[in-house]
């Protein structure tokens, strides 16, 4: 029997993840092979996990497989945090820090000459910034958490907002948290609702915000 490890181990040594790559790898093909073959999906949203050892062997089971996607990840070293602010009537909260880079393919990137089934990986925008500015002290490197319920949020609003045909990637991360104040408290600006939301309007409280952050985005 295997144990599939959708977000991250709790108990088990990170030094055994590598073992299972090719259990995660026919995994994740026998699911996208199943999304082009029902023939009604257009695109996908894949979100890659923290400790992925590399992104390119799931790149080439997108790219032979020809569906439209959005691949999202966070920036190396980053972590999945949870999020004890996220409640239903709050939504969406501390957008201020939240951040993305992207990169958009050309529509016929597959048929370029040259191009190798899943190169685009080779190159995913920010991971290669983020990592020399963390060695050279950057105290905004990619080391700041990330939220779960950010990245699921973003997720969701990729399909409202972003078109289907194209694929890309998208990095997320998020800005220095900020430091304490002498009172002890955090600088950091957060979401404060100054009115009752009306949560009938959008699919979840201040989407609107994320929209807005995907608006440059192909």
């Amino acid at each position: 029997a295997n144990e599939f490890y959708l977000d991250e181990r709790k108990v088990v040594g990170m030094g055994e993840i590598t073992a299972d790559l090719d259990v995660h790898l026919n995994l994740f093909r026998n699911i996208v092979t199943a999304c082009k073959n029902a023939g009604s999906v257009k695109h996908l949203v894949v979100i890659q996990t923290p400790n992925t050892p590399s992104a390119e062997p799931f790149a080439e089971i997108l790219d032979e497989a020809q569906v439209p996607f959005t691949y999202i990840y966070t920036s190396d070293g980053s972590e999945w945090e949870y999020c004890k602010d996220w409640t239903f009537e709050k939504g969406v909260v501390g957008l201020d820090a939240l951040k993305i880079e992207h990169a958009t393919l050309a529509d016929n990137y597959l048929s370029k000459s040259g191009y190798e089934v899943g190169a685009w990986a080779d190159t995913l925008p920010g991971s290669s910034s983020s990592s020399s500015s963390s060695s050279e002290g950057d105290t905004t490197s990619s080391a700041c958490g990330v939220n779960r319920e950010d990245i699921a949020a973003l997720a969701v609003q990729s399909l409202m907002s972003l078109d289907w045909s194209r694929s890309r990637c998208i990095e997320v991360s998020r800005k220095d948290q900020g430091t304490k104040n002498s009172q002890g408290g955090d600088e950091t600006k957060r979401f404060r609702a100054t009115k009752p939301s009306r949560s009938d309007r959008e699919w979840c409280v201040n989407s609107d915000a994320l929209a807005k952050l995907l608006s440059v985005v192909e």
